[in-house]
């Protein structure tokens, strides 16, 4: 159920909700809220005595495997509320396949209006070291990548870079264009599936990967 967002790359689409199984059998119920991230909704204003955490992350943050009151940010909350004289509010900005770029993107662009008192950025050391990079795009087989945003870092500051900057610009500004784009894309991830790519190895060793793949 992701969409695309024209700053993230990606959020959940926006105040959906769905349950499934899981594969122990258990019914997991997942609701998104107005933002596009899998939590409940809040209010920007902190109310008086509350300490909020703000969790950015990918699809560990994201935890659609489980329901809300048993991902990590909820229980931390939970575990920090029973040993502190103030009550505290777990708020999510975690989206699969994130890389750290777009957790800090999400940390600008909503977190910090929390007035968050805790931030935590939780990192998955595999793939985001190909999130993070717009050099080793595809190597970390994601079909996200050609939307994902990345930093390059150019005279000491951080320059948004993309894979495909013109057509990044045409899924912004123009709608037909964003439908048929997601639509290829859908279409080619079906039948191209990234998982299933043989990676280049002219490529893998000029980025000095050897023989031996990202993943």
């Amino acid at each position: 159920y992701w969409t695309f967002d024209e700053n993230l790359g990606w959020t959940q689409m926006p105040s959906r909700n769905f349950s499934y199984r899981v594969l122990d059998g258990d019914l997991v119920t997942v609701d998104v809220n107005s933002r596009g991230f899998r939590d409940r909704e809040h209010a920007l204003e902190k109310p008086r005595d509350v300490k909020r955490i703000v969790a950015v992350g990918d699809s560990f943050t994201e935890a659609i495997q489980v329901n809300l009151d048993e991902t990590y940010a909820h229980l931390l909350g939970e575990a920090l509320g029973r040993n502190s004289a103030s009550s505290w509010e777990s708020i999510s900005l975690g989206i699969g396949d994130f890389g750290t770029a777009q957790a800090l993107l999400a940390l600008e662009e909503y977190g910090f209006a929390f007035d968050p008192d805790l931030v935590v950025l939780q990192i998955f050391p595999l793939n985001d070291l190909c999130n993070n990079s717009i050099e080793l795009e595809g190597l970390c087989k994601s079909g996200n990548d050609v939307v994902r945003p990345y930093f390059r870092y150019e005279d000491a500051d951080l320059v948004p870079a993309y894979v495909q900057p013109i057509r990044q610009r045409l899924r912004k500004y123009s709608l037909t264009f964003r439908l048929v784009d997601g639509h290829f894309r859908y279409w080619r991830h079906t039948q191209d599936p990234p998982m299933q790519r043989e990676l280049d190895p002219v490529r893998l060793r000029n980025l000095g990967f050897g023989a031996l793949p990202p993943l």
